[in-house]
């Protein structure tokens, strides 16, 4: 059943935002990735610090960075949740309107996400639990389309598993090519909807957009290949061609 998502905002946990860090920053290789950069750049947080530790005392320095920071951001953090609800909450038909036809599916009933406020600039979702983070010195406008990119992944996943019955959840993860290819099909999906009325700059990771792939820019490969097929043989052909090209396409991962 396909039920109608709607946004709750709220604070997230000095404990589970370190939690969360951590895991973006828990072995040497994950420091090689852009989002290890991103953060660490956020936070002037020296990488070099966390290589060769052991989660334990990663977890310590990231904590001693964090807690001073979460503590006088906490309440610009609180005071940004009644912003971010009512821009949700006044848009959110259209956003569900949209999904509708992205989707193919009418919506009955209500599924709640949790939509968490924090430090954390990588905004990732958590398809377990229905929700997802958002950074805290976004805009309303802009927590809204983050809000939108991340419910895409919760009912693209929702498809897909129709389409790929006996799909292992565990690769919608990163560094999984099915991971892989809902973070590219982003841009697709709201280019060729109304969900573009929200003025996207860039609705996927950036360098997807000048990367290349079997010799083209990787979105608009992506955008043609989605142009011309259903969203169910655009999973299917998109899939195919991915693990046809591994090798190419695991460079997209960052």
């Amino acid at each position: 059943m396909y039920l109608k998502p709607q946004v709750n905002f709220e604070v997230k946990s000095l404990e589970d935002t370190i939690n969360i860090f951590v895991q973006f920053l828990e072995t040497d290789k994950d420091l090689t990735f852009n989002s290890a950069h991103y953060i660490a750049n956020h936070y002037n947080l020296n990488l070099e610090q966390l290589k060769g530790k052991s989660v334990e005392e990663r977890k310590q320095i990231i904590t001693n960075i964090l807690t001073p920071i979460y503590n006088v951001k906490l309440n610009q953090m609180k005071n940004k949740v009644a912003d971010f609800q009512k821009c949700w909450n006044d848009n959110a038909n259209k956003v569900c309107l949209e999904f509708e036809k992205i989707f193919k599916v009418g919506f009955k009933g209500v599924r709640h996400f949790t939509a968490y406020i924090n430090l954390n600039p990588m905004c990732p979702r958590y398809l377990n639990d229905d929700s997802f983070d958002i950074f805290y010195i976004n805009k309303p406008e802009d927590a809204l389309k983050t809000a939108i990119h991340e419910l895409i992944h919760f009912y693209w996943f929702q498809v897909w598993q129709e389409v790929f019955e006996d799909t292992n959840p565990q690769t919608f993860e990163c560094p999984h090519l099915e991971w892989l290819f809902s973070e590219i099909a982003v841009d697709p999906i709201i280019y060729y909807s109304g969900l573009s009325d929200f003025n996207f700059k860039e609705p996927a990771y950036s360098h997807f957009y000048t990367s290349k792939f079997m010799g083209e820019n990787t979105i608009e490969f992506f955008r043609k290949l989605y142009r011309s097929n259903s969203l169910e043989h655009f999973m299917e052909r998109g899939l195919k061609i991915l693990k046809n090209n591994e090798a190419e396409a695991k460079t997209l991962i960052k």
